[in-house]
This record gives C-alpha cells, sequence and structure tokens, in this order.
C-alpha cells in the first residue's frame, strides 16, 4: 500500500480491519490467486487469528499492529495511525482516551472526514455544528434546554437538531452522553450552494451579534483594509486555509470533555471592489 492509498483507507471512520480489508482486495486484484491464508502467512498470523480480526471480533496487539504495518509497507506516519487505530478498539477505557488523543495529534479526523454535500445541506443551520462542539466541552448535559440556554436558540430547534444529527450518523448516545461519530465535518471547497451561503450568512450574523452582546474580553474582531493583486488571490486564500488548520490542530482539545465553551473562527476576505475592472 502507497501513501497515496492513505486517503482511502481513511475513510473508514477509524476501522482499522476494513483498512486491512482493503490492502487484502488490492493484492488479490494483482494476483487472482492470492487467498486469505496468503495473507495471513505475510502478515505472520494463523489464518484462525487473520479471520476474527477482519470481521472485528478479535484486536491486535501493540507488536502485532507495528509487525503488519510494516509487512503491508506502510510508512512511519501511517503506522502511526494504524496503530493508534488499533489501540482506539481496545478494552481499556485510559488506553482508547491515550489513542483518541494520539490521533487528533495525527490530524487523522481532519484529513479523513469530509462531508458530502447532500449531507451537509440537511444540517446547514450553524447550530447543527454548534451542538456537535457542545456536547464535547467538561460538564455537557443531554437536556435539550439547557442546550437552548446555552445557544440562545429554541428547544425544538435543538430537538430537531439532535434528532437529524442521530439520523445521519454524525451524533450518537454512550454512558449517558451523547457522542461525536465524525470528529470534523467540513462543507465542500469551492462549490456555490444555497445551504453553504446561508451557513456563511448565519456564522457573520452571530459575528455581528457579538459586536453589541459581548465584551472585548469574550471576543476578538479585527478588520484589515488592503490592496492586492488578482494573482496573488489564490497564495492568500492557501495562507488563510493554512492558519484556520494550524489553528485548529493548536486549540482543539486533544480528548473529550476538556474544552469549557464552544467559540466559532471566522475570517472573512473578500472585495470591497466588485464592480472595478
Amino acid at each position: 500500500m502507497t501513501s497515496k492509498d492513505l486517503s482511502v483507507s481513511l475513510s473508514t471512520r477509524g476501522d482499522y480491519p476494513a483498512w486491512l480489508k482493503q490492502e487484502f482486495n488490492e493484492r488479490c486484484r494483482i494476483n487472482p490467486l492470492y487467498s486469505m491464508r496468503a495473507f495471513a502467512r505475510d502478515l505472520k498470523l494463523s489464518p484462525a487469528s487473520m479471520s476474527y480480526i477482519m470481521s472485528g471480533q478479535k484486536g491486535l496487539s501493540h507488536s502485532s499492529a507495528k509487525r503488519v504495518a510494516k509487512a503491508i509497507e506502510l510508512n512511519d506516519h501511517e503506522t502511526e495511525v494504524f496503530c493508534a487505530l488499533v489501540q482506539l478498539r481496545g478494552r481499556n477505557k485510559a488506553s482508547r482516551a491515550v489513542a483518541h488523543a494520539k490521533l487528533v495529534q495525527l490530524h487523522f479526523y481532519r484529513d479523513a472526514v469530509k462531508l458530502k454535500l447532500d449531507v451537509f445541506q440537511n444540517i446547514s443551520d450553524w447550530y447543527h455544528f454548534a451542538i456537535l462542539q457542545l456536547v464535547q466541552i467538561k460538564n455537557a448535559q443531554t437536556d435539550s434546554k439547557w442546550m437552548a440556554n446555552q445557544l440562545g436558540i429554541h428547544v425544538f430547534e435543538v430537538d430537531a437538531a439532535i434528532e437529524r444529527l442521530k439520523r445521519l450518523e454524525l451524533l450518537f448516545v454512550e454512558d449517558d452522553r451523547y457522542r461525536v461519530t465524525k470528529e470534523m465535518v467540513f462543507a465542500p471547497d469551492g462549490v456555490p450552494n444555497d445551504a453553504i451561503r446561508k451557513f456563511h450568512r448565519q456564522i457573520l450574523d452571530r459575528a455581528v451579534e457579538s459586536v453589541s452582546s459581548q465584551t472585548v474580553d469574550e471576543r476578538y474582531l479585527n478588520s484589515t483594509v488592503l490592496p492586492i493583486q488578482l494573482k496573488d488571490l489564490p497564495r492568500a486564500r492557501e495562507k488563510i486555509k493554512r492558519f484556520h488548520r494550524e489553528f485548529d490542530a493548536e486549540f482543539t482539545p486533544a480528548t473529550h470533555g476538556q474544552g469549557d465553551h464552544v467559540y466559532a473562527l471566522a475570517v472573512q476576505f473578500f472585495t470591497l471592489t466588485p464592480k472595478l475592472k
């Protein structure tokens, strides 16, 4: 498996057996006579263990995970991701938390999840994304009234949003808490769409409200007006995107339940002279 295959493997939502299935299918494509027994031999596993692992009924030890990663020729970064995914399926809760933190550090979730446009259209109201973050803060409650009060929206909007997020498998209930299925969700870049426009308008509206409703200690708003050459726009957009990624990686808590507030980062970069030729 080469590095270019990693993005496909990561789309399995943290399921390392599916990663192995993909590797096995690729080997079968190259050699139609290749068998599961041969795959087990190449990974230095017994055929029985291979069967249980592929079906998700049995896990791998850390040493076995490293050996398997080497056998399928993963690079250093891919090996770290693979081993963390193995650890994430373990029985020890503390160990799973460490694995989750490692995957966040490796930007696994951010690289893996790409929210499809048809799904985004169903949750384009800003509070869906706020709820996905709100349920992860310290002392988060499952009570709809509490959520509505925190976000300043109606209870029926919270109830409808929760049901929608659960139906789309972005949210589920575990140990009397809401859990996020996918760590990060993104709207497609560069796609003109009414749902995306609506989301951005709503976030901008919230930013406008913060001017009069929040103190300067609670918010930071800054605007820069500058001349720029059109040929530099792609480079400017990329620089803003890189800042977003770095900011998110640094300030997103490494484990669930560490944040205590939900903030929105909105950067606007647009022309003030649209009619200028």
